[in-house]
């Protein structure tokens, strides 16, 4: 469960939340940095609602209204380590149209491959490191 504290213009923290299906507590696991929350408010530094993404341990969040900025955050060990990256398809001048569709699930390599097909197409993992 992640929540968002404060008023949509005064947003203070957001924080997430372990919660136990079978008794309905819950346990706080994490709060964003301050730093990732003025990123997550965006130029507008209002923050009215966020989409969630969860897969396995990893969850993703951005704000609707401005989704310059994809918030992560790994949990694991009892903490949470939190990151953020540049939604690149925001300023894309070859997007088509003027939504935005995100999902999160666990893709394998050989998923990749059998999506770009028998076409003599060629998938290379980059890396920057």
């Amino acid at each position: 469960l992640a929540g968002v504290m404060g008023r949509a213009q005064n947003v203070k923290t957001l924080r997430l939340w372990k919660i136990k299906p079978e008794t309905m507590e819950f346990d706080q696991i994490g709060e964003i940095p301050c730093e990732l929350l003025e990123k997550l408010k965006g130029e507008t530094s209002e923050l009215s609602s966020i989409s969630l993404l969860t897969a396995k341990n990893f969850a993703y969040m951005y704000n609707n209204s401005d989704p310059v900025e994809i918030i992560m955050c790994e949990i694991g060990d009892g903490e949470c380590k939190w990151g953020s990256v540049k939604n690149l398809v925001v300023n894309d001048e070859r997007r088509i149209g003027e939504r935005m569709v995100m999902s999160c699930g666990m893709v394998e390599i050989g998923h990749l491959h059998r999506a770009m097909g028998p076409a003599n197409r060629k998938f290379l993992v980059k890396s920057d490191a």
